[in-house]
């Protein structure tokens, strides 16, 4: 747990550097004290009040009815808009999908546009009332040509943004996927267990959940989704297998496990399957404790969002490629593994089969850290 945490810590230690990272001064502009001193005062210029509104409203569209890889897809797209429609006032930092140069723009308009215009072309859960936040944040803002240049400007940063990742693979998506279909030797993928309305006396029946989103997604910065690609799952012979399968098997079990209680509440903590939210709260702490200005904090909710959806593509490209059975599936099958070292029991469930609807983890990663495996069942 310390490891997960300390990696965790310097993973946003590393992204907060970044965001002091500038690209682009903007020479071209002349120095002008009273000018600066005006900018910066106006609606926003250094504050990110309206940056923070925008990414509050962002996770409160995105909770109910999304999955986390298609969460972390959007969060990403919202996030990436308003980034580029900031330093297309002030160039800062690298755009990615939009430059246009627009320095009399207002930035609060220009946030809460973006943001807006990635939303109102998302299919969203109910009924979120994405025009009432609009109102409200523009007005905010005086009216003037500095509003309506910004207005117009975080429009056309959602455009672009929405256009180069319109053909991301994310229609190609198959939750369910047939192919490789259920392996048949040892160490191969099986469907697991599920009880989609869940009642205590339910049979579990299998249920099958290998996504191909690692395979058809468009990465957004790296060279491919399997470019980190990890080593695969070890061997179900070897000694390291052994000792991970008898750790999960008494520490993950629903009944007899021999965890302790704070165990047993990390277990929980870590069964949350929303990653972009744990996250996007923790960035936002870290943003409250630095005062960042809007810039900065939006290049911050961008990198992570970013990273969360570069690291999701490349877990799910791992487990689709290693195809490995999962714990669960594991020591239900013991008995025929081959590993003389093993001890089936056919009745063995995890933790979180006493969770409504949520059995085993899902969707299987594969990617042969078994360890991880006892952190999110125990």
């Amino acid at each position: 747990m310390r490891k997960v945490l300390f990696l965790a810590s310097v993973v946003l230690v590393v992204i907060l550097f970044s965001c002091n990272k500038e690209i682009d001064k903007d020479p071209t502009r002349p120095v002008n004290p009273e000018v600066d001193l005006k900018m910066k005062s106006n609606n926003g210029f250094a504050e990110n009040d309206m940056v923070m509104f925008w990414n509050e409203k962002a996770a409160t569209v995105l909770n109910p009815g999304f999955t986390q890889p298609a969460r972390t897809r959007v969060f990403a797209r919202i996030q990436v808009a308003v980034h580029d429609a900031l330093n297309s006032i002030k160039p800062k930092y690298e755009h990615y999908a939009f430059f246009e140069r627009q320095k009399d723009a207002d930035p609060d308009a220009a946030v809460a546009s973006a943001a807006y215009w990635v939303m109102k072309r998302t299919t969203l859960v109910g009924n979120p009332p994405l025009d009432q936040w609009y109102t409200e944040s523009l007005a905010t803002i005086p009216d003037g040509q500095g509003k309506d240049l910004g207005m117009a400007l975080g429009k056309r940063s959602a455009d672009a943004l929405i256009a180069n990742r319109a053909n991301d693979g994310f229609t190609q998506l198959i939750i369910n996927s047939p192919n490789p279909p259920n392996g048949v030797n040892p160490g191969e993928y099986r469907s697991t267990l599920s009880a989609a309305n869940w009642v205590p006396t339910q049979t579990l029946v299998a249920n099958r959940n290998l996504p191909n989103w690692g395979t058809v997604m468009k990465p957004w910065v790296i060279q491919s989704n399997q470019q980190f690609r990890p080593a695969g799952p070890y061997g179900v012979n070897s000694a390291e297998y052994t000792v991970e399968f008898n750790e999960v098997k008494v520490k993950g079990a629903r009944v007899g496990s021999t965890r302790t209680a704070e165990e047993e509440k990390i277990g929980k903590f870590w069964s949350e399957n929303r990653p972009s939210f744990i996250w996007n709260n923790i960035v936002r702490k870290a943003i409250q404790n630095k005062k960042l200005d809007a810039w900065k904090t939006a290049r911050l909710f961008a990198l992570m969002h970013v990273s969360m959806a570069e690291s999701i593509s490349s877990q799910l490209n791992a487990g689709y490629h290693f195809y490995s059975w999962r714990p669960e599936t594991a020591i239900r099958l013991a008995a025929n593994d081959g590993n003389e070292n093993t001890t089936g029991d056919p009745n063995w469930l995890p933790a979180l089969s006493e969770t409504p609807a949520f059995v085993t983890p899902r969707p299987v990663t594969g990617a042969g850290n078994w360890m991880l495996q006892i952190i999110i069942r125990s």
